[in-house]
């Protein structure tokens, strides 16, 4: 009970989200979900650790072409051991499959998300959704013609901190949204492979074919909370941007600047670097005050002209990460929505409006001019 009043708290009670796994009744057991996971790099051995969190869940198969990245996570999974696959399809045959987690590269998601959806299986993917709104619109017919829940794995709306400064937003603590940041500041994806035998199995994200560009890979997730926040869709983007550090062959952006303008008549910037110490901002100014964002402390300041600050207080004390925050609430939502039928939070619509707008940023920065939404295909 204690949790479930501090996720009341957080904002999420109006959800049916809970952090962390839910309690699992002596009496009334809950059934077993079984997980495929599909690409067993990095981000999904994150994943591999929330879902052995999860009683209700069991990860009973593993699939990737890499040896090294599927022996990693067999070993992680070494006290209940799934099968190994080097082919997604075979993994697809198994009877004892309920949910398919995709995390393969970008350009390979379509493919294993439609066969996934199309073998009767609810898929939870990896953002970007897609490469293109092509791609996209394929994964949103084929998951309307299976009847299973299709989830985009854009964690950071189902952080408790996010889920609270959005509460706040609707309750109009600043009024509406007028301009709003987000900077994000990092070193660079990973270390660069010369062996041309796994170039586009290492490098993927330094090619724009691969890829989709460092603005649909990574700003995605931004772009999706500026949709969330202010509430309205955005109209036209202007971006700079180019490759000033990396000068290895990459065709992707190390740096950029974008604003998009939005209905209402409210602007957004994004600033993003790959070749800098660590640091993130995000502001929100509305029309009755601002409010100044601390993830990590969970502080949110709200500033009023003439008066003096107040803080808010997100309660992240137990706030899980599972490598990013939101993941592990993420996964709840998504078993929560398996069982009770309901649209996830991040639905596929909300997976491909942020590409859309990471298009529109790419051909902006290269195009050099101001891109127009309808210039994206819907």
């Amino acid at each position: 009970m204690e949790r479930r009043a501090f996720m009341k708290a957080a904002g999420l009670g109006a959800l049916g989200l809970a952090l962390g796994p839910k309690a699992v009744s002596a009496e009334e057991p809950s059934p077993r979900i079984r997980w495929g996971l599909v690409g067993t790099g990095k981000r999904c051995w994150q994943h591999i650790k929330v879902l052995q969190r999860f009683p209700e869940s069991r990860i009973v198969a593993l699939c990737d072409i890499q040896k090294d990245r599927l022996d990693h996570a067999m070993e992680m999974c070494k006290a209940d051991p799934p099968a190994p696959y080097d082919a997604y399809k075979d993994l697809l045959k198994r009877d004892d499959l309920d949910v398919v987690l995709v995390a393969t590269p970008n350009y390979v998601h379509r493919e294993v998300v439609v066969a996934a959806l199309k073998s009767g299986r609810h898929v939870l993917t990896e953002k970007p959704m897609g490469i293109t709104v092509e791609e996209c619109n394929d994964m949103i017919g084929t998951a309307k013609g299976s009847g299973k829940i299709l989830q985009v794995g854009l964690q950071l709306r189902y952080a408790p901190f996010y889920q609270k400064v959005h509460s706040l937003l609707r309750d109009g603590i600043i009024g509406k949204p007028k301009f709003v940041w987000f900077n994000e500041f990092r070193g660079d994806w990973a270390k660069q492979s010369t062996d041309p035998k796994v170039d586009d199995k290492i490098n993927w994200r330094f090619y724009q074919k691969l890829s989709g560009g460092t603005l649909l890979e990574k700003s995605c997730h931004y772009f999706d909370l500026f949709r969330w926040m202010i509430g309205t869709e955005p109209l036209r983007v202007c971006g700079m941007g180019g490759v000033n550090f990396y000068t290895n062959g990459r065709e992707t952006l190390d740096h950029a600047s974008v604003v998009v303008e939005f209905e209402g008549d409210c602007k957004a910037t994004h600033g993003l670097s790959m070749y800098s110490p660590h640091g993130q901002g995000f502001f929100i100014i509305g029309e009755k005050g601002a409010l100044d964002l601390d993830w990590q402390t969970g502080d949110i300041i709200v500033k009023h002209l003439g008066k003096k600050d107040e803080i808010v207080k997100a309660d992240v004390s137990n706030q899980d990460t599972g490598g990013h925050i939101g993941t592990g609430e993420m996964h709840q939502s998504f078993l929560d929505c398996i069982k009770t039928g309901k649209p996830p939070l991040t639905d596929p619509l909300a997976g491909k409006e942020s590409i859309r707008l990471g298009l529109a940023a790419e051909k902006s920065v290269r195009e050099k001019r101001w891109v127009e939404m309808t210039e994206i295909p819907a």
